[in-house]
C-alpha cells in the first residue's frame, strides 16, 4: 500500500533499492517498498551475526512499508546512520524509531506529512476525467486506504513514545514554511526533536542541512520551541 502522503520524492537512486551486509550493518539505499524493506528484513534475519546497526539513504516511498521497517528497528534497538538523505516515510517511521541516531556530514532530513495530513491528492491520468464517477471512485477508495493508515500509524507512534505530529507539523498555518520558501519538507532543531520524544542523536554537522549536496530536495526549518 503507497500512499500519496508519503510518496518518494524522486532522486538519482538506482531502481528500486540497493541492499547488502556488512558484517553487523545493514546497508539500505533507494526507495522504501513493500518488497525491498521485506528483503531487507529477511536478510538481516538471515544473518549469522545480530544486527546492530542500519545505514541508510532513502527519499521515501510507502508508507506502510516504513512502518514495518520503523517497527523493526525500534524492536531490535538498532542504531540508525543516515548517510546523505532521510525524508518523506524514512524521516517519519525510521529516523523516529531509532535508538541512536548518527547523522552523517551533509545529510538531509525531512518531513512532509503522514496519515492525519489535512489534504490528499487524488492522482488522475488524464484519460479517468472522461470515465463518470471515477474521480469520486478513487476518492473514496483512497479514504479507505487511508483509515487503515491512520490506525497503523497511531499504533506504530504509541509503540515508540514520539509525538504523532511530528509528521504533520510543518503543515500548520503558524508553522507552514514550505509555503514561503517552496522547500520540499521541514525539519526541527535538536530541542524540538527530543520535546517531540526522538533522542540521542549525533550529528557531524552543528546543525541539519536544509539541503543536500548529493541530490536536489530542500528543507526549511520550523521552530516548535518558544525563544
Amino acid at each position: 500500500m503507497i500512499i500519496s502522503g508519503c510518496m518518494n520524492i524522486p532522486t538519482n537512486y538506482k531502481e528500486p533499492a540497493e541492499i547488502k551486509l556488512i558484517d553487523k550493518t545493514l546497508m539500505y539505499k533507494g526507495y522504501i517498498t513493500d518488497l525491498m524493506v521485506l528483503q531487507a528484513l529477511e536478510l538481516a534475519r538471515s544473518s549469522e551475526v545480530k544486527i546492530t546497526d542500519l545505514h541508510i539513504d532513502s527519499g521515501g516511498g510507502s508508507a506502510r512499508a516504513g512502518i514495518i521497517f520503523g517497527s523493526w528497528v525500534y524492536k531490535n534497538k538498532i542504531k540508525v546512520t543516515i548517510d546523505n538523505l532521510c525524508f518523506s516515510s524514512c524521516a517519519n517511521y525510521i529516523f523516529t524509531a531509532a535508538d541512536n541516531l548518527y547523522i552523517n556530514k551533509n545529510s538531509l532530513i525531512g518531513w512532509h506529512g503522514g496519515a492525519f495530513q489535512e489534504y490528499f491528492r487524488v492522482n488522475m491520468r488524464w484519460y479517468e476525467y472522461a470515465i463518470p464517477n471515477r474521480q469520486e471512485n478513487k476518492e473514496s477508495y483512497e479514504a479507505l486506504k487511508r483509515e487503515s493508515w491512520k490506525k497503523e500509524e497511531t499504533e506504530f507512534f504509541d509503540m515508540i513514545k514520539v509525538d504523532q505530529k511530528i509528521t504533520t507539523y510543518g503543515q500548520l498555518r503558524e508553522y507552514n514554511c514550505q509555503h514561503l520558501t517552496r522547500a520540499n519538507g521541514w525539519n526541527y532543531s535538536l530541542d524540538d526533536l527530543q520535546k517531540l520524544g526522538v533522542n540521542n542523536i549525533t550529528m557531524e554537522d552543528d546543525d541539519f542541512v536544509l539541503s543536500g549536496d548529493m541530490n536536489k530536495l530542500s528543507s526549511c526549518r520550523i521552530k516548535l520551541s518558544k525563544s
